[in-house]
Order: C-alpha cells, then sequence, then structure tokens
C-alpha cells in the first residue's frame, strides 16, 4: 500500500538522520562511534515524540474551537493519542498491514473490520485478538489504493462480506473513520442482505470540517456538506433504516468534527471523553462497547431468518 511505502521511506529517512549526526560527531571528534549512536538516537526519541505531540496539541486545539468546545477529557485524550499515533504510524501501518489477520474458528457471528483514511488493517491487531478470543470469526480487510473515491472500496468490502458469510451466519460490520462511510457505500449498492449490523467508530458520517485540508477525492466526500454524504443519507431515508446501527463517538475526537453530529438516525449513540479519533480502536473501553453492541446484534439476529451475503450489482 502506498501510504505503508511512504511511512517505510520515512522511517528509513529517520534512521538515516541518525546515522548522519552519529557521523558528523565522530568526524567532529565530538565522541567515537558508540557514544555518537547513543546520542543521535536519543535526539530522535525526544524529537520525534515532540513533533508528534505538537501536531496533535494543534488538532485538538481546532477540533475543540471549531467543534463542539467540550474541553473535559482532552489531556487524557491527548497522551492516549500521541501513544496511538506512534504505535499506528512508526509501527503497526508501515510494518504489519500486509499480514493477514483473518481466523475462521468461532461459533459466534462472523465480523468485518474495515479501518480508515491513510491506515491498513495493522490498527486493528488489539481488537481483532480480542473478538477472537470472544468466539467471532474475524477478518481486517486492507481497503487498497489510498487517495481514491470511498466507492472503490466497495468491491473489497464486497468480498470480504461474501468470504465471511459463506457459512450461512449473517455478518457483524465494524468500521472505523472513514471505514464507516466504506460500509455505508457497500450497503448502499448491496443492500442488507446477510448483514447482521453495523458499528463504527469516530466515522465522520455528517462530513468533518478537518477534511478542508485534504485535496484527495475521499477527502473531498468526506467534508461537511459534500452532495457524496448527501446522497447516502437520501439513499437511507428511502431505504428506511432496518438495519440494527450503532455509532460509537468522542467528544474530543481530533480529526471528525463537530463531534456530537456524527450521528444516523435510529442508530444506537454511544458517547465517551478521554479517547482520540486514532485511540479509539486501541482502548479495551471501546472494545467493551464493541462486545456489548455486538451481543445486541446477535439477540436481533437470531429471532430473524440470516440471508445470504449482499452481493454487487
Amino acid at each position: 500500500m502506498l501510504i505503508a511505502w511512504i511511512l517505510r521511506l520515512l522511517l528509513a529517512a529517520g534512521a538515516a538522520g541518525v546515522l548522519a549526526v552519529a557521523a558528523f560527531l565522530v568526524a567532529t571528534g565530538s565522541s567515537g562511534w558508540p557514544t555518537a549512536l547513543l546520542l543521535s538516537t536519543l535526539l530522535a526519541v525526544l524529537l520525534v515524540p515532540t513533533a508528534v505531540a505538537t501536531v496533535l496539541a494543534a488538532e485538538f486545539l481546532a477540533s475543540t474551537l471549531l467543534g463542539d468546545r467540550h474541553w473535559r477529557g482532552i489531556p487524557a485524550a491527548w497522551l492516549r493519542e500521541l501513544g496511538a499515533s506512534m504505535r499506528t504510524f512508526l509501527f503497526a501501518v508501515p510494518l504489519l498491514g500486509q499480514r493477514a489477520l483473518r481466523t475462521t474458528a468461532g461459533e459466534r457471528l462472523p465480523v468485518v473490520l474495515v479501518h480508515g483514511y491513510l491506515c491498513n488493517r495493522a490498527v486493528w491487531r488489539p481488537l481483532f485478538r480480542h473478538l477472537a478470543r470472544a468466539g467471532h470469526p474475524v477478518e481486517a480487510i486492507n481497503l487498497g489504493r489510498a487517495f481514491v473515491p470511498i466507492d472503490e472500496h466497495v468491491p473489497t468490502l464486497a468480498r470480504a462480506v461474501a468470504a465471511a458469510g459463506a457459512g450461512g451466519r449473517p455478518v457483524v460490520l465494524v468500521g472505523h473513520s472513514m471505514g464507516g462511510l466504506v460500509i455505508r457505500a457497500w450497503l448502499r449498492r448491496a443492500g442488507h442482505a446477510g448483514v447482521a449490523g453495523m458499528i463504527t467508530l469516530g466515522a465522520p458520517h455528517r462530513g468533518t470540517r478537518a477534511a478542508a485540508l485534504g485535496l484527495s477525492p475521499d477527502a473531498r466526500q468526506m467534508r461537511r456538506g459534500s452532495d457524496w454524504i448527501a446522497g447516502l443519507d437520501a439513499h437511507e431515508e428511502r431505504a428506511g433504516a432496518t438495519l440494527a446501527r450503532c455509532v460509537i463517538l468522542t467528544r474530543n475526537d481530533n480529526i471528525v468534527y463537530p463531534q456530537s453530529d456524527q450521528v444516523l438516525p435510529g442508530a444506537r449513540i454511544l458517547r465517551l471523553d478521554g479517547v482520540g479519533h486514532l485511540g479509539l480502536v486501541y482502548q479495551p473501553a471501546v472494545w467493551r462497547m464493541v462486545d456489548e453492541e455486538i451481543a445486541r446484534i446477535e439477540a436481533t439476529a437470531s429471532a430473524r431468518p440470516a440471508g445470504a451475503p449482499g452481493t454487487l450489482p
């Protein structure tokens, strides 16, 4: 994936920078190689988190002032988002994104996990393990090319849903951020057959002001008031909200805001504080919310016959 390769190049550039600083220290006679490497590594360890923390602080300030002005929980959210960002973009996405995340074991409803913008399936590894231990067959997908219209990801999700529901059990779809919109785009084309329910984490259902900074087709579609989101809403209004839906959002979301707008008609809305946008996929409290919602969906699904997974026309 393009994003993973870009991050790998940045990591390589960072390593080269560490070596360059060490070489400079040795060349100027400041220290020998062991000490120079230690000093340059310590410098990187200090500078990288500081830079990330500064960017995140600006994001939280903007998202609060331009969003709900909900200040409670921001310090905790900022600290957690710092850890989540370092974990995601320095390790998970560049190094683990190509590793498959799929298990067919388990008697409970199958779950398909759909990642968001600038990420890949590696962000789901903790929740994947959590759901697998709870008895769910689970598959986390890679959406593929970045910076393309959201509807281009629909065939990828269609294949995953068809595979997950091949045993006849309806599937639960869980999407983070843009992944929630990918799910809605697929449902618009394929219908609800074979789908037990949908859970979204921090999805920009009403668009986000942060997307005004993006120029790619998917970023433009996620802007507030976009024609694409209006089309999704209009289709769902005509079709009727018959699918079990749950929206989990954080009032400290630093990427998707205004935060309280990100709801869907007829959906269960669960709100929390002290968690940032990316942190939603890593927090055990959110995993428990997902657990409880899947249990609700299972109770509903057991009361009606399962259909075949939806297919693209």
